[in-house]
């Protein structure tokens, strides 16, 4: 299934994805089924430190609030 497929992405991109790989984990944490798992793998890119500059990035509300918790 395409959601299979997009869990499977998630799961690449935590493990091998760079800064330029955050544009479509923040596309894909739109969906709530993939938030979570999606917001972790740019932490995991990221860092910490970077996930102010990540907010800056979203301009979906339930992103924005779910990087916070």
């Amino acid at each position: 299934s395409k959601d299979k497929q997009k869990r499977a992405t998630v799961k690449l991109l935590a493990f091998c994805g760079t800064s330029r790989s955050t544009p479509q984990l923040l596309r894909l944490s739109k969906r709530e089924s993939l938030r979570v798992e999606a917001l972790a793998a740019i932490e995991k890119i990221v860092g910490v430190d970077g996930l102010p500059w990540i907010v800056t990035q979203s301009n979906d509300r339930h992103v924005r609030a779910a990087i916070f918790e």
